[in-house]
């Protein structure tokens, strides 16, 4: 078994070594993979490369919502989202409230926040984001302008 990297050629020869041999070695060629993964990756940089997005919107508009992630995330950005439609899985309902959960940690940690309101249609769950959103201080965008209704 050989590994390869820039510095130098790392050989085992694997008939002669102990285990316990064995097992060090492998510890220090991945700590040395790591590094040179992490470097390409550029993973120790703590500022984040790709803009992360959660989207929020009527599961009736599923489709589109897919189509807008895909052409987004072309894009270079970190697509967040709900998968599930109560329609394609039977029990969701018993998981509600995780998923809810889920979702707003979703949101918590977006940089931000898109409301796909197809034809100005905000649902009672997407309120609720846009609410949560809103009081968290994320940057929300949405498909449509938003009509201000008078109160």
């Amino acid at each position: 078994m050989s590994v390869k990297s820039k510095k130098k050629f790392i050989q085992l020869d694997t008939d002669k070594m102990s285990r316990e041999e064995l097992i060090t070695q492998l510890n220090e060629t991945k700590k040395v993979a790591k590094k040179y993964l992490y470097k390409f990756l550029d993973l120790n940089d703590k500022k984040p490369k790709i803009k992360v997005i959660t989207i929020c919107g009527s599961t009736k508009f599923r489709k589109e919502m897919q189509n807008w992630m895909w052409n987004t995330t072309k894009k270079g950005y970190l697509i967040l989202y709900a998968p599930f439609a109560k329609e394609e899985i039977p029990d969701l309902e018993k998981y509600r409230e995780i998923l809810e959960k889920i979702h707003f940690e979703k949101i918590r940690i977006a940089d931000e926040v898109f409301i796909f309101n197809k034809n100005g249609y905000i649902g009672d769950s997407t309120k609720s984001e846009i609410e949560f959103a809103e009081d968290i201080g994320k940057s929300i965008a949405y498909l449509e302008p938003i009509k201000k209704v008078e109160e």
